[in-house]
């Protein structure tokens, strides 16, 4: 292995022991071999420690010894990193064997500007790993400038995306302050100077289960506001786009609060509010229903949010 290896994979773990030998090993089933693991256990208590511990010195392994926010401790990461190219791996997510190789080369196209970022297509998994939905099948998958189109919806999965490390000197690090927005952030900042590059194969895993931090709709709604907000601020002449797309979350905020009701009194208050929503807004709700409108999409959504 070479000394600076050209992609630096950064696992975080907190007490991730379930599906965390899984998510390593297809690490090292990669076809391409130049990288390093810059795994940052965040003070676990389980046994992720001793699983990781037992992989070889191509796995780096680094311990903080206080819980912070996954943005943060992402930052402590790339931080450590010695790669040309960060990618990035939850715990319980699984990369298919071709997926760093076929990255690096889309890194050596030419394109209108600078390549900063890379994805590739992903498939919600449930937790033995059978096939809930793609990504492709619920959202547009889009390449080059693709700045506009994030501040609608943030497409990329995090498992999915490899960053040059260079660019985050120029637009930064993750937020910290963010807990479920802190990668649609990261992605908006880097779309205004770069290209996004797409390998159009579902080569990502991303596994849907009871624990998954992006299970609670009202704090990402709240969320999704307040970076609309900032992003107002950074770039006023977005305000339009950015308006609506608040627009869009808050519809899409009142239809799975409806989808996720409890029982009848609160469905009917929600069917009340949403159709609140298709009266006050009927370009944004029609934009969210017409995700939803499809079976697949729909049971992938209560695998995601519904009750265990």
């Amino acid at each position: 292995m070479n000394v600076t290896p050209k992609v630096s994979v950064i696992i975080n773990c907190y007490n991730s022991e379930t599906y965390l030998r899984e998510a390593i090993d297809s690490v090292y089933s990669q076809s391409f071999i130049d990288w390093e693991i810059v795994f940052l256990d965040n003070d676990s208590t389980d046994n992720s420690a001793s699983i990781a511990l037992s992989y070889d010195d191509k796995l780096k392994y680094f311990k903080i010894y206080k819980t912070v926010m996954l943005g943060q401790a992402r930052n402590l990461a790339i931080e450590k990193a010695k790669g040309e190219f960060i990618a990035f791996l939850d715990c319980d997510d699984i990369w298919h064997p071709e997926k760093l190789s076929l990255q690096v080369k889309e890194f050596e196209k030419l394109s209108e500007r600078p390549i900063g970022f890379c994805y590739t297509d992903a498939m919600r998994v449930d937790s033995l790993g059978n096939d809930i939905l793609s990504y492709s099948h619920e959202k547009a998958l889009c390449s080059g400038n693709v700045y506009r189109k994030l501040i609608y919806s943030s497409f990329i999965a995090c498992s999915a995306c490899m960053v040059k490390k260079e660019v985050f000197e120029k637009i930064g690090w993750f937020n910290p302050d963010f807990h479920y927005v802190e990668e649609w952030d990261l992605w908006l900042r880097l779309a205004r100077i770069y290209d996004l590059a797409l390998v159009d194969k579902s080569l990502t895993d991303i596994r849907v289960h009871e624990k998954n931090v992006s299970r609670d709709i009202e704090e990402q709604y709240i969320e999704k506001i307040q970076l609309a907000r900032m992003l107002i601020k950074r770039d006023p002449s977005q305000v339009i786009d950015c308006r609506r797309s608040m627009k869009i979350s808050y519809v899409q905020y009142q239809i799975s609060k409806l989808l996720l009701a409890e029982n009848k009194m609160k469905f009917f208050i929600q069917v009340f509010l949403v159709a609140g929503c298709m009266f006050a807004r009927p370009i944004a709700a029609l934009t969210v229903v017409r995700k939803l409108f499809s079976l697949q999409v729909y049971r992938a959504f209560k695998k995601k949010y519904g009750s265990s």
